[in-house]
């Protein structure tokens, strides 16, 4: 497969397992104990900026240039030798979590999940991930758990078809 319709199949997954737990916001709001507000398909912006209300057009086209940011930003903080061994559906679970991570966290130098993934060591990579289901006060969040099961189960080889008949709906994953 190119490797631009490559990226494009990527980037379809990855975005559908987004709007999967995301879900649309037109409206910013705050969780407890966070610094930032949310809007759209989960964009953080900052506190200044909430309030806020768009329209769903916008807060598409807002979903898609920060998915495509995040893509860029995976592509570039991973080496292409590790990349280029993934599969399309490895790619956008990998997208899918590179999405929900912030910066800050992701390019913090202790980041072992980071570390693993430049060194191509997926085990440990998926070890790693699954320690991502805290939010702002280290509470762990239940929706964080399930988004970062489906991330493994991409990253580990199944496909979202294969996910989606197995257990997609069932309260595992929603």
């Amino acid at each position: 497969m190119p490797e631009v319709d490559r990226w494009s199949e990527v980037r379809k997954i990855a975005a559908e397992v987004v709007k999967h737990f995301e879900g649309c916001h037109l409206t910013s709001y705050v969780l407890e104990d966070e610094s930032w507000a949310t809007l759209g398909w989960g964009e953080a912006i900052p506190l200044t900026q909430h309030p806020k209300t768009i329209s769903q057009a916008e807060a598409d086209s807002r979903f898609n240039k920060v998915l495509l940011r995040k893509e860029t930003q995976l592509r570039n903080e991973i080496p292409a030798a590790v990349l280029d061994q993934l599969t399309v559906s490895q790619l956008a679970g990998l997208l899918s979590w590179r999405y929900n991570v912030k910066d800050s966290a992701w390019l913090d130098v202790r980041c072992n999940t980071r570390k693993a993934l430049v060194r191509g060591n997926m085990r440990q990579f998926v070890m790693w991930h699954g320690k991502w289901v805290h939010g702002n006060g280290g509470k762990k969040l239940n929706g964080l758990r399930r988004r970062r099961h489906i991330e493994r189960d991409l990253v580990e080889g199944k496909t979202l078809s294969d996910i989606k008949k197995a257990n997609w709906h069932i309260p595992l994953y929603k």
